[in-house]
């Protein structure tokens, strides 16, 4: 039988990076930066906060935390920053001006979540076009508080904009249910029980030295951009995390996603316009052409090619002791949903 499946809602938290594995901050700090942490999302800092000198954490909307920001960018010459926004979680931050840009209608509960177990009749079609258009005008927002913020930093300054993790509108239900059991009986909404590409397929836009300017649809790890940052500042670091431009940070690279917080450890690994997904706690392995950008059927059987980039990453790497949160984080997360 497989081991009960993981319930981040009933406080199993997930581990802090080891102490041993540097981080950007570290490095960085070390060669001269300030650096600090402006976050939305309190799971964030308590898991990567202390690597910071300066922490700052509330749930408020993208228009404060981008202030906030630029407040503390004001007073330095040299720094390194990473700010996350946390208006497209839910419960959502929709802008009045782009409920009309996008349309949303007036339904009840679009800022958190219906039809978690049933996905049926006119109604339920109602609330999910709705539901996506509402998420789309929070994204919208956030853009827009962005766009000053982009405006104070010069041309040579190092820009990363990447998504913390996608959403599921209902797009697998079904293969869901077939790859995972989450104890909360969750299927095909949200984030946190899957590695599809719904949830695992997100932008990544890059402005630094070495980067041409473009776009690929070819699937990239996020450890990819350390070894860029550190190349375009030049700073070195000792161990694995050399630096690198783009190209060779990606050269050979197998894209790896995995871990979730509600049900089994999932794993995930793409391949050209392939992926392949496997649950060891149930001995699931699956296989699919994502060349669309979306899970359809599985394939007959997993190629021998996905299989071995899997297998390369061994059993992964496991992190140090679990995050510690105190009451008032916790009411935090249990209103962002992630706590019962």
């Amino acid at each position: 039988m497989p081991e009960d499946p993981r319930n981040l809602s009933t406080e199993q938290f997930p581990t802090k990076p080891r102490a041993t594995v540097p981080m950007l901050p570290d490095v960085l700090e070390a060669a001269g930066y300030d650096t600090a942490m402006f976050t939305a999302i309190p799971m964030a800092e308590k898991a990567a906060g202390e690597r910071f000198q300066r922490v700052s954490v509330t749930y408020t909307d993208a228009r404060e935390r981008v202030a906030a920001t630029r407040d503390w960018l004001a007073g330095s010459d040299r720094w390194f920053c990473h700010l996350q926004l946390g208006d497209p979680h839910a419960p959502l931050d929709v802008p009045d001006e782009h409920r009309e840009t996008f349309d949303v209608p007036e339904i009840d509960d679009l800022e958190d979540w219906r039809y978690r177990e049933s996905t049926e009749g006119d109604e339920f079609e109602a609330y999910r076009d709705a539901r996506v258009r509402a998420y789309d005008a929070a994204v919208r927002g956030a853009d827009d508080a962005l766009e000053p913020l982009l405006d104070d930093l010069d041309d040579d300054t190092v820009v990363v904009v990447c998504g913390d993790h996608g959403e599921a509108f209902w797009e697998h239900v079904a293969l869901e249910r077939r790859l995972n059991d989450d104890p909360r009986g969750y299927y095909g909404t949200d984030h946190g029980h899957s590695v599809l590409e719904d949830v695992a397929r997100v932008p990544l836009w890059i402005r630094a030295p070495g980067v041409t300017p473009g776009r690929d649809e070819e699937p990239t790890s996020l450890t990819a951009v350390a070894p860029v940052v550190l190349d375009a500042v030049d700073a070195t670091v000792a161990g694995d995390l050399d630096p690198a431009p783009l190209a060779a940070a990606r050269d050979g690279h197998v894209p790896l996603c995995e871990e979730t917080a509600y049900g089994y450890d999932q794993r995930a690994a793409w391949l050209d316009d392939r992926k392949v997904i496997e649950v060891p706690a149930t001995d699931t392995t699956l296989a699919f052409d994502v060349a669309d950008g979306q899970e359809g059927d599985p394939l007959d059987d997993v190629p021998a090619d996905l299989r071995d980039a899997l297998d390369a990453y061994g059993d992964g790497v496991a992190g140090a002791n679990a995050i510690d949160v105190d009451g008032a984080t916790r009411d935090r997360l249990e209103e962002l949903g992630y706590l019962e």
